[in-house]
């Protein structure tokens, strides 16, 4: 904010909930940051809170700014407000601001993953779903960002997409058989 710089969104996703070995507080580099964790952890813990509430002050300055904020649901509102920022929760978490309202038009997020850990068998579960679902494009998007921004095979454990209940119903029994009968592990 001082430097006059807009944002169009602000979201948080450092390891707030734990203030002692989940979050470094401003101006303390990693190295620093380990050494004062070991040999004075409540100093650690009243600076990693003091950050804290100064980074959501931030964010309420960057909301007021007009920015589309929340938090990512690491707790940093409540670790603010602990702080004494009183008005922390001002900006919404994600999953209210926007996954609850898929699921009051009844959509919402679904993952696969391959249990045989071969990450030939997801890909094998995304053609399944994209010929199920073509005209979704929304979930076809989802499936293949990923593709196009990691290019290894092995960065692709697991996928994820959004459809309605009733549109997950064909998927989940014809996706359900993928892998039966194939050990989990592969030499």
């Amino acid at each position: 904010m001082r430097r006059g710089e807009r944002f169009d969104v602000v979201t948080d996703q450092t390891s707030a909930h734990d203030a002692l070995n989940g979050y470094v507080p401003a101006g303390v580099s990693v190295a620093a940051a380990a050494d004062l964790r070991r040999s004075n952890p409540d100093e650690y813990v009243r600076r990693s809170m003091s950050s804290m509430a100064e980074h959501v002050r931030a964010m309420l300055a960057l909301q007021s700014a007009g920015a589309v904020t929340f938090d990512y649901g690491n707790n940093i509102r409540a670790q603010a407000q602990t702080a004494g920022v009183a008005d922390a929760f001002d900006f919404p978490g994600f999953v209210p601001a926007f996954i609850r309202p898929l699921f009051c038009e009844g959509k919402g997020p679904f993952r696969w993953a391959a249990l045989s850990g071969d990450p030939a068998d997801i890909l094998t579960t995304d053609r399944a779903i994209l010929e199920l679902f073509p005209e979704n494009e929304s979930l076809a998007r989802w499936i293949r960002l990923p593709k196009r921004a990691c290019r290894s095979r092995a960065c692709r454990p697991a996928s994820a997409g959004s459809a309605t209940a009733s549109d997950r119903r064909p998927g989940s029994c014809s996706t359900s058989w993928f892998g039966r009968g194939r050990s989990r592990r592969r030499s």
